[in-house]
C-alpha cells in the first residue's frame, strides 16, 4: 500500500510538471475510450443481440435462385405450395408481401404502409396478439372474409387505443375489412428489403391482395412467374441452416422436375440464409 501512494505521488508531480503533456494525454484516452465504446455499441446492437423474436436463431429467409444474374428472387405462389408440401425440415414456412394501401373512415384518408401475409406468418415469427387474434388457418383459403390486423402503434395514432374496435371494419383502398386483432407494442417486421415499409401499419390476408391482383385467391392457381413473395421458414429444433440448404436442394429438384418447362435453365435452386445473417450482410464488413 505504501508503495501504491508512493507512485500516486510521483505520478501526480509528474503530471503538474507537464501539464500540456498530460491534458493530452488525459484527451486522448478519452477520445479512444469513447470511440470504442460507440463503436462496440454499435457492433453489439447490429451484429451480437439476438432478433426480437421467440428462438430467432431458428429463423431463415427463403430465396429462389435463378441464376447468376438473379440469385436471390422472391417467391411465387405454386413455389410456396411446393415448397410446404416438399420440406422436411420447417416447422413453418409463410410468406409476405409488402403494399401500401388508403385507409378510410375514422378519420382522414391516407395512405400506409401494409402487407399482405399467409395465414401461418405470425405462427412463424411465433408472435401473439396483444387484442384479438392474429391469422389462423383458412384466413387465407378461398373465399374466406377480408379481414386486417392493426399495429400497435397505428392502433393507438389513429384510433386512440379504440378496445373495441375488433370487430369493426375499415376501408382498405375502397374496400371494408373486419378488423380481428392488434399486434404487440414492440412488434416490426425485420427484412433485408429496402421495399418494406418501415412500418406495416395494417396486415392482411395474402390471397386477398392477389385475388384483386389477379382475380385468383388460390396459391396454387397464381401465376409462377410472378415471384412478389417474400419467405420466412421457422427450422425445426436442432437443424442447422446448412441441414435445411440440404433439403431445400431436393425440394428445388423436385420442383424442376414437376415443372420442367419454367426451369429449363442453370443454376435454378433455392437458398437458405439465416435471418440475422441476411440483416447484417452488408455492413458487417464495415464494422468489423
Amino acid at each position: 500500500m505504501d508503495n501504491l501512494l508512493q507512485d500516486i505521488r510521483y505520478a501526480v508531480r509528474s503530471l503538474f510538471r507537464s501539464p500540456a503533456l498530460a491534458l493530452l494525454a488525459i484527451l486522448t484516452l478519452a477520445l479512444g475510450i469513447g470511440a470504442n465504446t460507440v463503436v462496440f455499441s454499435v457492433f453489439h446492437a447490429v451484429l451480437l443481440r439476438a432478433l426480437p423474436y421467440a428462438s430467432p436463431d431458428r429463423l431463415v429467409l427463403l430465396w429462389t435462385d435463378f441464376g447468376p444474374d438473379l440469385p436471390q428472387n422472391w417467391i411465387s405462389g405454386p413455389e410456396f405450395v411446393e415448397m410446404r408440401e416438399f420440406a422436411t425440415v420447417f416447422e413453418e414456412i409463410g410468406v409476405v408481401v409488402p403494399f401500401n394501401a388508403g385507409v378510410t373512415g375514422a378519420g382522414d384518408p391516407e395512405e400506409v404502409g401494409a402487407a399482405g401475409a399467409s395465414a401461418n406468418f405470425f405462427q412463424v415469427l411465433e408472435v401473439s396478439a396483444h387484442r384479438g387474434r392474429l391469422f389462423q388457418e383458412g384466413d387465407d383459403a378461398p373465399g374466406a372474409p377480408a379481414t386486417v390486423i392493426l399495429s400497435h402503434s397505428y392502433w393507438k395514432r389513429r384510433f386512440a387505443e379504440d378496445p373495441e374496435i375488433v370487430g369493426k371494419k375499415i376501408n382498405l383502398s375502397g374496400f371494408p375489412f373486419q378488423v380481428i386483432g392488434i399486434l404487440p407494442e414492440n412488434f416490426s417486421i425485420l427484412h433485408p428489403d429496402a421495399q418494406f415499409p418501415r412500418q406495416v401499419e395494417v396486415w392482411t390476408p395474402l390471397t386477398t391482395i392477389f385475388g384483386a391482383i389477379f382475380g385468383v385467391d388460390e396459391y396454387s392457381r397464381m401465376p409462377r412467374g410472378s415471384h412478389a413473395m417474400r419467405g420466412f421458414g421457422r427450422l425445426k429444433p436442432g437443424v442447422s441452416p446448412a441441414q435445411a440448404q440440404q433439403d431445400m436442394d431436393a425440394v428445388a429438384a423436385r420442383i424442376q422436375e414437376k415443372s420442367p418447362n419454367y426451369y429449363d435453365f442453370e443454376g435454378w435452386g433455392i437458398t437458405v440464409v439465416s435471418l440475422h445473417d441476411d440483416l447484417v450482410e452488408e455492413i458487417r464488413p464495415a464494422l468489423l
